[in-house]
């Protein structure tokens, strides 16, 4: 089988103070092209597009243009659509809809929000052979660190990160989104993980839509790739499949005590981190799920030719 993946950028993973955002579909695009092409079910896999007509063609975003060819068109709808500087994802799915053959979405709740039948379910993971525990690295030795960039609305920023600004906090991302002191600029994924595993603590917060239709965000399962340990805000999904993994937050002062408690007694964060590590290396690595993309791909072909 031949796959092409269309990324709405294959340019955004580097370090440059550039103004530009590290683009997240683009990390998980490659994850994808790199464990297909290495899986046992003798996948071709390319990132853009090609001469050679592919058997099947998934796009990462609904605004990529579609090619004209005879390739089996797939959009994965990994990415949110908020309103109101967007009508919405599921109504931006809606809109789209009918210029291509079948889907894929990172949660059941955005699949059943969608309506559709026959489409296929695939949860973010890890590429474990770049997110993996790594010995301490000073340099990258924070109290609490969070990498991402910042267009969440201002109080859920406040609420879940910037609250701890005064107890050690690092961010790393694009600097121009964050525009304060405490961004340090972007970060390899190699560093990234890096941090994670040397970081005594590493925050996590949603968007708004993730929660709403209980998608998990890829920042989750890098930072248990990598043996750190995870202070997130909740959803009853979340910590149904990694309650043992994560330790839970309302945010603001709530995070403040469970910080300053852990970072006093890091001892109690080995469950977490060694329970997190384990759940990824059984069930949550790209490995994992491009063993079941390409077993569903090839269902979802036979179905409808």
């Amino acid at each position: 089988m031949r796959i092409n993946i269309i990324s709405p950028s294959v340019s955004s993973l580097n370090t440059a103070d550039d103004g530009k955002n590290v683009q997240g579909d683009e990390i998980v695009a490659r994850a994808w092209v790199k464990s297909l092409n290495k899986s046992a079910n003798k996948v071709i896999t390319n990132l853009g597009h090609t001469q050679e007509v592919p058997d099947v063609t998934i796009y990462f975003s609904p605004l990529s243009e579609i090619k004209k060819d005879s390739s089996f068109k797939v959009l994965y709808l990994q990415n949110v659509f908020p309103k109101p500087h967007w009508p919405g994802t599921v109504e931006t799915f809606h809109r789209v809809k009918e210029k291509y053959d079948n889907f894929i979405f990172p949660s059941q709740g955005l699949k059943d929000l969608s309506e559709t039948q026959d489409s296929l379910v695939l949860q973010f993971a890890a590429d474990h052979e770049i997110y993996k525990p790594n010995p301490i690295a000073f340099n990258l030795m924070h109290n609490m660190c969070f990498v991402g960039n910042n267009f969440r609305a201002p109080e859920i920023t406040e609420q879940f990160i910037l609250c701890t600004s005064e107890m050690g906090l690092a961010i790393y991302g694009n600097p121009k989104s964050w525009n304060n002191f405490l961004c340090r600029g972007k970060i390899s994924p190699a560093d990234e993980s890096a941090l994670y595993s040397s970081s005594k603590i590493c925050l996590n917060v949603h968007l708004k839509e993730h929660l709403e239709n209980g998608t998990f965000n890829l920042r989750i399962f890098n930072i248990l790739s990598s043996g750190g340990f995870v202070i997130s805000d909740h959803s009853e999904k979340l910590e149904k499949e990694f309650g043992d993994c994560i330790v839970f937050t309302t945010g603001h002062q709530d995070l403040k005590d469970k910080c300053n408690f852990y970072l006093d007694n890091p001892n109690e964060t080995m469950p977490y981190r060694q329970a997190g590590l384990k759940k990824i290396n059984d069930s949550h690595t790209f490995r994992h799920r491009m063993d079941n993309l390409s077993e569903g791909l090839k269902l979802l072909l036979e179905t409808t030719t």
